[in-house]
């Protein structure tokens, strides 16, 4: 009896995505919202001594993506934040609550995305940038620890963002660092959320919140757990704040994306060249 009513729980619940999914497929958009066109939906202003990780990163000196730190060399990010840049327009302003000012600029000596990684289907979406200098901690400057692998986050479980996304949509970027939390949503709802337009895969988990979400400008930014950990790595999404799709996330506990990471801080990974 009590699979007969998960099993109907689960078939509701597949009808009701598909039912929205139907309703809205006419308007949908024509591509997946990276998050680096994106802010902070249903947020709050904070200050980079609460999140000393966090980081920006600028090409030609316009803000383009969040980051987090980590190690005094290493800045983590999203592949798509990294795709086809041009690494000596690349800097990373660490250790300030302004995304214009303050804090630490470096430039960028190497760039390095995932080799999977491809653009029109966003999975392998991690990235990192190799710093031209080492970053001084302090309290506002400090490493992320990162969750073990395998230690996928819980349906439910209570994830916060930060970054310089907009707050509205079609909004310029903020100024002032913001916060959200969101909480995991479940797989496989989120995965047939997306089936008409992308593959949500075994690397990424969702999350989404009442009025709340990553937007434009948060792509590469930091999702961490309660227990101050980074689970993920904000990607993208469709629109922002929508409650049939939520934001999706590089899965840090993942092991293949583990391993990338490990292999870029080891020196065994190759530098991303641009053909240009």
């Amino acid at each position: 009896r009590g699979r007969s009513v998960d099993t109907m729980q689960l078939f509701l619940g597949s009808l009701t995505v598909l039912c929205a999914l139907l309703a809205v497929g006419h308007a949908r958009p024509e591509r997946l919202t990276r998050r680096n066109d994106l802010m902070i939906i249903g947020g709050d202003e904070t200050t980079i001594e609460k999140f000393p990780y966090q980081v920006a990163l600028l090409h030609f000196n316009n803000f383009r993506c969040g980051g987090s730190i980590l190690n005094e060399n290493f800045i983590l990010t999203a592949a798509h934040c990294l795709y086809d840049t041009r690494i000596t327009k690349m800097t990373v302003r660490a250790g300030s609550t302004l995304r214009y000012k303050g804090g630490q600029l470096f430039e960028a000596l190497n760039l390095y995305y995932h080799p999977d990684f491809t653009k029109s289907k966003l999975q392998h979406d991690v990235g990192l940038v190799r710093l031209d200098g080492a970053l001084t901690f302090s309290e506002t400057m400090q490493p992320v620890p990162l969750v073990p692998v395998g230690a996928s986050p819980s349906v439910g479980d209570t994830i916060t963002l930060s970054g310089w996304g907009v707050t509205k949509v079609g909004d310029r970027p903020p100024t002032v660092l913001r916060t959200v939390q969101v909480e995991v949503t479940r797989h496989w709802s989120c995965r047939l959320a997306y089936s008409l337009s992308a593959t949500v895969s075994d690397q990424q988990f969702c999350a989404s919140a009442s009025g709340k979400d990553a937007c434009q400008g948060d792509s590469g930014g930091p999702a961490m757990t309660a227990g101050g950990q980074q689970v993920g790595i904000v990607s993208f999404g469709r629109g922002c704040a929508s409650w049939i799709f939520p934001g999706v996330y590089t899965d840090l506990s993942n092991a293949e994306v583990r391993e990338y990471i490990d292999q870029v801080l080891g020196g065994t990974a190759e530098p991303y060249t641009p053909a240009w």
